[in-house]
């Protein structure tokens, strides 16, 4: 079911609104014609909110991190003191969701070296600063050209990663993603930032993280064995004490079957090669399976989950259908 917009500020505000016109695909190119074509009222909406985004210049990214705390101290000012301003605090929303456009044009236009990985496949990266990072299947990432030695040390990311970061206290490292900024001075920490799922785990250190401010105000502190998840039911932040061994198997290309149904296993397989699962039987979607499968090539792992737990594997190009023996 597809988004409905109440206003211009809820447009601007979307990541994938940004997304799709600084760099659009075929899947936002498709959601958003889609949208447009469904409902004229969010056809309005949108041209309208485009029309505001082409007008933005290069002089307004380079002053909105400037600005942008002012404008949302002054819409928690104006709520504060009670009065009924409606077009003022409509005015300021209106700015503090150009400002977050602004921010989101800078990951595009700011120059980058870039990084990505296909599905099935996993990439070791070190930094010049000497920090360590893995990037797991079907993940992005792009690091600043424009950082002088290890004076700005941040990145921008989509997908999944592990950092072991570097310690420096004067010069903190700082992973941008859709949902805010993570901020640590030398840790170690998994993130996962795609479209179905967002969180944080740490291993080790400490980790400060800037949720956008659509979502909340205050920065949350994340410590070691917690995990941070973004509720899209509550559109808010959830800390968990987790010990989930699958968090980090994928850096050994390991799948932890420790009680894992098959629909979540399904799931794991999907995520990492690309491919759709089918479980022929709603039945076997709660089948509990016990064991550690090694993520070789995608015809070896379907091999030895057919082998081990006695499953039917039909594979062709587009999906795989699991089904009883």
């Amino acid at each position: 079911m597809k988004e409905k917009f109440k206003n211009i500020d809820e447009i601007l505000s979307n990541p994938l609104f940004i997304e799709w016109l600084c760099d659009p695909s075929e899947e936002t190119n498709a959601y958003w014609t889609s949208l447009s074509n469904s409902d004229s009222g969010q056809a309005v909406l949108i041209q309208e909110a485009r029309n505001i985004f082409n007008g933005i210049t290069i002089d307004a990214i380079q002053v909105a991190p400037k600005v942008q705390s002012e404008v949302y101290q002054a819409i928690q000012n104006k709520k504060n003191t009670g009065q009924d301003n409606t077009i003022f605090l409509q005015f300021l929303k209106i700015a503090a969701a150009l400002l977050f456009i602004v921010a989101a044009i800078s990951f595009f236009l700011i120059p980058k070296t870039s990084y990505n990985t296909d599905y099935g496949i996993t990439k070791n990266l070190s930094l010049k600063d000497g920090t360590k990072i893995v990037m797991n299947a079907n993940s992005n990432l792009r690091v600043d050209l424009n950082a002088d030695d290890n004076q700005n040390r941040e990145v921008w990311m989509d997908g999944e990663a592990f950092f072991e970061v570097t310690s420096d206290p004067e010069h903190p490292f700082t992973v941008h993603t859709s949902r805010g900024d993570i901020i640590v001075v030398g840790t170690k920490f998994n993130v996962v930032d795609t479209r179905e799922e967002f969180s944080v785990y740490l291993t080790e250190g400490k980790i400060k993280f800037e949720p956008n401010k659509q979502y909340q105000e205050e920065s949350i502190n994340i410590d070691v064995k917690k995990r941070l998840i973004f509720k899209e039911a509550i559109k808010g932040f959830e800390l968990e004490t987790s010990n989930d061994p699958n968090i980090l198997a994928w850096k050994d290309k390991q799948i932890i079957c420790d009680e894992m149904s098959i629909l979540e296993l399904s799931k794991e397989i999907e995520s990492y090669y690309g491919v759709k699962v089918v479980i022929k039987q709603s039945s076997l979607a709660d089948r509990e399976l016990n064991g550690t499968l090694e993520n070789q090539s995608l015809e070896e792992l379907l091999f030895i989950i057919s082998e081990t737990f006695d499953l039917n594997i039909i594979s062709n190009k587009s999906s795989i259908e699991f089904s009883y023996n």
